[in-house]
């Protein structure tokens, strides 16, 4: 029986997911269907670290802002089906429950007519000129959680994660391509505390 990090009552602990589990499971059902641990790349996980941290009680009241926050916000944004989200005190639960005092940045933009200076070659005249041009689509929607997260007295870990979704669309030059792109990447460093008179 250990201390549940939230509310500090002595309870079993469950395993608890330090970035919520629906993201890993979009990470799957977008990407190639797999994912891979940084430590081994050769063997697949089935989602992200999950830590002994909350009690159950704990552990139901974040899953269920989670699951408000992944049906109404997180998955209508990046399947394109809502630019804007109505939200109430939930949300705020939900990144208080995903944050619980850390850092996190989130930040969605999309312009429809993506105008700029394009540089075009003319190989009949040899010739280079630029010309203003609409590009089409581009959005773009990202997050940065940085976190201290204490599990022991003496144990202390940092976290530094980032992911970033960007879709491009365009019919320029009688061409025309529709990208989506995803990426992620995180940090993790621990230190320990070793008492010398042990």
């Amino acid at each position: 029986m250990e201390s549940c990090i939230l509310c500090e009552q002595i309870a079993k602990l469950k395993h608890s997911h330090m970035i919520p589990k629906f993201v890993f499971k979009w990470l799957k059902e977008t990407g190639s269907g797999y994912l891979r641990g940084g430590d081994n790349f050769n063997i697949r996980v089935q989602d992200g670290p999950a830590y002994k941290m909350l009690c159950a009680k704990c552990e139901q009241s974040f899953g269920n802002e989670e699951t408000f926050f992944a049906s109404r916000i997180f998955y209508p944004i990046v399947n394109e089906e809502a630019r804007e989200f109505a939200y109430d005190e939930r949300f705020f639960s939900f990144v208080v429950s995903v944050i619980g005092g850390y850092n996190l940045t989130v930040y969605y933009t999309t312009t429809h007519d993506l105008f700029t200076n394009v540089t075009q070659q003319d190989n009949i005249k040899n010739l280079f000129y630029t010309s203003y041009q609409n590009l089409g689509l581009s959005s773009n929607l990202g997050s940065t959680l940085t976190a201290a997260f204490h599990p022991a007295a003496w144990w202390d870990m940092n976290f530094v994660l980032d992911g970033f979704y960007q879709h491009e669309a365009s019919k320029y030059l009688q061409g025309s391509y529709n990208r989506h792109n995803f990426s992620y990447d995180g940090m993790m460093n621990q230190s320990f505390m070793i008492n010398k008179n042990c």
